[in-house]
């Protein structure tokens, strides 16, 4: 499935005993790095792909053996001398078909393994539904089911689940907002603060992505400063991101009239 061999623990920067946190946490510092919207590196697109490509293995148990044995970390099996299975050519799959002929549970493991199908399915996702979380209702060869996709899912990331005996690879395209954007877990907006709150401060409540919240404005605030709130971007179960909004100075009529009769 991938569009060339690579070595997925190199790509990512990680080790083979990496847990799933540690594998998400790689991917979601690279493709924030090398994502081709902000990256400006002339081979950031294909740097992009192979880290995208290089999660996508490692969420897949198949995917990842096949990987594995390509790249030489583990050996096929039966063709280790020092395995300790002592049933010459036959195998150890042999040794089980003398012991329980038809009822094999190892031919039988390994038949299902081998023909289980694999169906990638994009899914898209709003900004909201990534900030929040979402339960997404799937329809697949006449059947359905609820998938939960947790906050700060990144655009291109796979998860893999189970629809009786098709597994789905499920891979997220993230829907661009029109008034917010998002680096990773970190998040980007436009406030619109008055004139007079401006030079003097106070206190500005904003909407985001379906939330309410304030912020504090210093005195003295000019047009295009960024105010940083720790903490109110993205959150996952062990990280989050941190909300930039960029002040723009409003100017409103009534105000200008009032200036006019003092400075008149």
């Amino acid at each position: 499935m991938g569009y060339k061999m690579i070595d997925a623990y190199k790509v990512l920067g990680i080790s083979r005993d990496a847990d799933e946190n540690a594998i998400k946490k790689a991917f979601r510092k690279l493709a924030k790095q090398y994502h081709p919207d902000t990256c400006k590196e002339p081979h950031a697109e294909e740097k992009f792909k192979e880290v995208n490509e290089a999660q996508r293995i490692l969420n897949n148990s198949q995917e990842k053996m096949k990987h594995d044995i390509e790249n030489g970390y583990v050996q096929q099996p039966g063709n280790n001398p020092q395995s300790g299975f002592p049933f010459g050519d036959a195998g150890i799959e042999d040794f089980f078909g003398e012991m329980f002929g038809n009822q094999n549970p190892f031919h039988q493991h390994r038949r299902r393994q081998q023909h289980r199908p694999t169906v990638t399915v994009g899914i898209e996702l709003t900004l909201e539904e990534i900030y929040s979380g979402v339960t997404k209702l799937l329809s697949l060869n006449n059947r359905q089911l609820e998938v939960d996709i947790p906050p700060g899912c990144e655009n291109g990331e796979s998860f893999l689940i189970e629809i009786g005996d098709t597994q789905v690879n499920l891979q997220v395209h993230e829907r661009r907002h029109p008034t917010v954007r998002r680096e990773g877990l970190d998040l980007y907006k436009e406030i619109r603060v008055p004139l007079d709150m401006a030079v003097i401060g106070g206190e500005v409540r904003f909407e985001i992505l379906g939330a309410v919240k304030t912020v504090n404005i210093p005195p003295e605030t000019g047009s295009h400063k960024t105010i940083r709130v720790r903490g109110a971007g993205i959150t996952t179960n062990d990280n989050a991101g941190d909300l930039y909004l960029s002040v723009r100075i409003d100017i409103n009529s009534s105000l200008v009239t009032k200036l006019r009769s003092r400075w008149a």
